[in-house]
């Protein structure tokens, strides 16, 4: 799951990362989808499900059980999320084409092999990897019913 909220690092340095590039988001990814998550409806879910092990009816159902927690925004790529949380800063997304998924992940390893020849005598850290190249570039989408239903997680914040 994909949390996010204020002052998340990852956001951050992205529209960071944008403000230095004539106001364009840079873009890692092809055709994901995932469901973020605000990091409020986390913490609400995880209050929920202490009281719900406090609870002597609720807890031996509870105890032990993995929990999706996720909230109503709508599914997307990573891209035309960090779109739609910085547009009103007049952010935009590159509309120039983008290299081939394959010469990504090429490029992403020669990074990863320069990064790792090097360790001995300075320490680099490219701008991505054959890592970020996978994640932002699959479908990571999950449903939250279970909890509805144990917890009864309602999410507080939609984007």
């Amino acid at each position: 799951m994909f949390i996010c909220g204020e002052g998340s690092p990852i956001l951050s340095a992205g529209i960071e990362e944008a403000l230095n590039n004539n106001r364009i988001l840079s873009s890692f990814s092809k055709f994901p989808r995932v469901n973020p998550v605000y990091v409020g409806n986390m913490a609400w879910a995880h209050i929920l499900a202490l009281r719900a092990l406090q609870d002597p009816r609720k807890a031996p159902s509870v105890q032990g059980q993995f929990y999706y927690i996720s909230d109503d925004t709508p599914h997307q790529s990573y891209d035309n999320l960090n779109y739609t949380l910085s547009k009103e800063f007049g952010l935009r997304l590159d509309s120039r084409w983008s290299l081939p998924l394959a010469l990504m992940y090429w490029i992403g390893f020669l990074l990863e092999t320069v990064s790792f020849l090097l360790r001995p005598i300075y320490t680099y850290g490219p701008p991505f990897n054959c890592h970020i190249v996978t994640l932002s570039n699959s479908v990571f989408t999950f449903a939250y019913q279970k909890a509805q239903r144990d917890l009864a997680y309602e999410p507080l914040y939609s984007w």
